[in-house]
């Protein structure tokens, strides 16, 4: 009785760790696949000229331009303008929220609204 009761154990730890690494194997593709939704250019300002640069040559406050439709380079503030900002990755919600001057705008989100709107990448 208690090999049995042994081998059921063992049994269901065996199946237990299978699932297991079923599920990271899962999660971490989902995971990869969320960071291909990220932006792979910036329009940085030089000058009062805009210059398309890879995002990881980003750096702390580079103001960069985002134009409508575009995604959002870097987590940053709104220095200028101001534009509605599809949310819906990071909290869910399907209605675009309305940033104004000195808001937080977070990276990989789709701008909506019509009109130019600048950023700048926070501190490290």
């Amino acid at each position: 009785m208690y090999f049995e009761v042994a081998g059921v154990i063992t049994t269901l730890i065996l199946l237990g760790r299978f699932f297991e690494a079923g599920a990271r194997r899962r999660s971490g593709a989902a995971i990869r696949a969320l960071l291909e939704f990220g932006a792979k250019e910036a329009r940085v300002l030089h000058d009062g000229v805009e210059v398309l640069v890879p995002v990881d040559a980003l750096q702390a406050r580079d103001f960069f331009v985002v134009l409508p439709g575009e995604k959002i380079a870097a987590d940053g503030v709104i220095v200028e303008g101001a534009s509605a900002i599809d949310q819906s990755m990071l909290t869910g919600e399907s209605v675009s929220r309305q940033r104004w001057l000195r808001s937080r705008a977070w990276s990989s989100r789709r701008r909506q609204a019509r009109h130019q709107c600048s950023g700048s990448a926070p501190l490290p």
